[in-house]
């Protein structure tokens, strides 16, 4: 007599009888484990592709960690991706409302996978038959490397969805927000009253990363803001976002003439902050390898989307590069409108080159990098220079 049918057979026997294209209704129940702008904007990215892979007219997202909602919501705030974010716990979740449901998450091997079979058990014996489950894991080839064979425990109970080998490379840097009228009035009102007149243009200087090794030595990055505020006819805004009292730092270091150009805007949030970025006066975002700059390229890539061809006017997104971690640079940024200026060493010579002029392979692209915090002020300024005359 065979015995009980195990969570993962009832699983599989009801997705063999549902399809995942073409699907009307379907759930991401998401859990990032990370509360890291740019990963967030990495794992929305995954998600829409997912929408357009499989043709799902209705998706909706629920994000399980309070902390990762109160981000996830204000990244998909006007995006056309998702019908309905949500933040409800997985007893609160109706399954029965969808044909589909994904379990998305970014993370390896830590307590969340680890507790899937407790957590849809009950999700999965309550329902009718007719909901297809499957799992989706940003890390798979991470897992497969680490753990051979035994991958698969990390995924159970919910079978793997199959998806294009070249999902993460599509994916990379290709991400989206979108801002509403009303906050591209608030940018307008806001930048008219900081003091950029009508026929100024404006910087943004990204000078916060998650980690100080992101960032230049604080002596050089004050030598490239300097440099910018001497542009003529353009004010530079940077982001207070922490309240660290950065125009009482500037001001304290700055020529008089070069800080009655700077504009420090407060911490309004995120949305605030986008809206910013998006602003029709910014001529130029240049920054580290962090989650805002992620955002200045989001933002803009919208814009080229909706607006007619050759009526839009994108800033020069600039991103200083160097070794840090051992991601994959190249696919972080590849589909990114952002022109990555990378800190290397060729040679012996240590130099701000772009992509195109280093080795193709991730892991020898990482033997170049530098370390930031080594990179001097007048190799960016240069890299400025050149980008001003079309040639970066």
């Amino acid at each position: 007599m065979a015995g009980p049918e195990s969570l993962l057979e009832r699983i599989e026997r009801g997705n063999r009888n549902v399809s995942t294209f073409g699907v009307d209704r379907a759930l991401v129940i998401a859990e990032l484990g990370h509360l890291r702008l740019g990963d967030t904007l990495q794992s929305i990215s995954c998600i829409r592709f997912l929408k357009q892979h499989l043709g799902i007219q209705h998706l909706d997202v629920n994000l399980v960690s309070p902390a990762e909602y109160l981000l996830g919501a204000k990244v998909l705030q006007g995006d056309p991706l998702v019908r309905y974010c949500s933040n409800l716990p997985y007893a609160g979740i109706r399954v029965p409302d969808y044909q589909l449901v994904l379990h998305y998450t970014t993370c390896r091997d830590g307590p969340i996978t680890a507790l899937l079979s407790e957590r849809y058990d009950e999700l999965v014996r309550a329902c009718p038959a007719g909901i297809a489950f499957h799992s989706l894991m940003a890390n798979m080839s991470d897992l497969q490397s680490t753990y051979g064979e035994s991958w698969h425990e990390f995924v159970h109970p919910l079978p793997l969805l199959p998806l294009p080998d070249d999902m993460l490379e599509r994916i990379g840097g290709n991400h989206r927000l979108y801002l509403e009228a009303e906050e591209r009035a608030w940018a307008r009102e806001w930048l008219a009253q900081a003091g950029v007149a009508a026929d100024e243009s404006l910087i943004i200087f990204i000078d916060d990363a998650s980690a100080v090794d992101k960032l230049l030595q604080p002596d050089e990055n004050l030598r490239v803001l300097e440099y910018l505020l001497s542009i003529d006819n353009a004010k530079v805004l940077i982001f207070d976002a922490h309240g660290a009292g950065k125009r009482d730092y500037y001001s304290a270091r700055l020529p008089a003439r070069a800080s009655d150009r700077l504009i420090v805007a407060p911490g309004g949030g995120l949305r605030q902050d986008v809206a910013l970025l998006g602003a029709d006066p910014v001529s130029l975002i240049i920054g580290p390898d962090t989650g805002m700059m992620h955002c200045a390229s989001a933002v803009h890539a919208v814009r080229l989307e909706n607006e007619p061809n050759g009526k839009c006017k994108l800033p020069t997104i600039l991103v200083y590069v160097g070794k840090w971690g051992d991601f994959d640079i190249r696919g972080i940024w590849k589909n990114s409108l952002a022109v990555c200026m990378l800190f290397s060493e060729m040679e012996g010579d240590k130099a701000l080159r772009r992509f195109e002029a280093l080795p193709r392979s991730p892991e020898e692209l990482l033997t170049t990098l530098a370390p930031v915090t080594e990179l001097p002020a007048a190799q960016v300024i240069e890299f400025v220079k050149k980008s001003a005359r079309g040639n970066p």
